[in-house]
């Protein structure tokens, strides 16, 4: 699958100072990587919406090495928008000969200024 829609930026969400404490507000970006867009199936899509979430896109990118995609990450695509990650999912891309991760992704937020 050629990944060419842009550039994705992964951050991991606001951490809690402590106990109690609210989230500092800084985000915390440890990936950058070209993405291509799928299909959302309609399985899927019905999945999502039986626990009360929304899948809006679904892309692949190639794993990041040294990290892990968590669920509730934050990704912040070429579109402007940012989402965040209900689900990501590792596999071996056999065209491309590579280690990618398929994420489902949630829009949650306006259009940003920067990646």
């Amino acid at each position: 699958m050629i990944r060419d829609c842009g550039v994705l930026n992964l951050y991991h969400p606001p951490e809690a100072a402590g106990d109690g404490d609210l989230p500092n507000g800084t985000e915390t970006k440890y990936h950058s990587a070209w993405y291509a867009e799928k299909s959302v199936g309609m399985s899927r899509y019905y999945a999502a919406q039986q626990i009360d979430t929304q899948i809006d896109k679904i892309v692949r990118i190639e794993k990041p090495r040294g990290a892990v995609v968590f669920a509730d990450d934050i990704a912040k695509l070429a579109d402007g928008y940012k989402y965040r990650v209900v689900q990501s999912q590792e596999m071996f891309d056999e065209d491309a000969g590579e280690a990618v991760v398929d994420l489902s992704l949630e829009r949650v937020g306006k259009i940003h200024e920067n990646n």
